[in-house]
């Protein structure tokens, strides 16, 4: 019998900031922030746990440069990804209506990577 699959699927929540990863500092960002087993928390010294699911990407405390910064970045890599599939695809000259079906289906594909990765989960 093996042992049971411990998922750290819990950002924990101090002050308005989530925990970086392994403790060390804060962060507004849900993508940098770390991983916590939900019994973690410790709201006795203000600690709390939220599911990664349910955690907003940015935290009441982050501040707004950060949030920008980090959306311009996210927007930086989304670009890079369409051209990218784009070049790969070669979708130059005249397209038939299944070929800009397929071009948008698979940018769609690289664009929710990116997103994910940019809201912290599994790219």
């Amino acid at each position: 019998m093996s042992a049971p699959i411990v998922e750290r699927s819990y950002l924990l929540v101090k002050r308005g900031l989530y925990y970086r990863p392994d403790s060390k500092g804060y962060t507004g960002i849900k993508a940098d922030a770390g991983r916590y087993l939900e019994s973690d928390a410790n709201p006795a010294i203000g600690v709390t746990a939220i599911h990664e699911n349910d955690a907003p990407q940015f935290s009441d405390a982050c501040y707004h440069d950060l949030a920008i910064s980090h959306l311009n970045d996210t927007i930086t890599d989304l670009l890079a990804a369409l051209e990218g599939f784009l070049a790969v695809h070669d979708y130059a000259g005249p397209m038939t209506a299944i070929d800009r079906v397929n071009a948008w289906a698979g940018a769609s594909a690289f664009a929710r990577v990116a997103i994910a990765k940019a809201k912290g989960g599994a790219a």
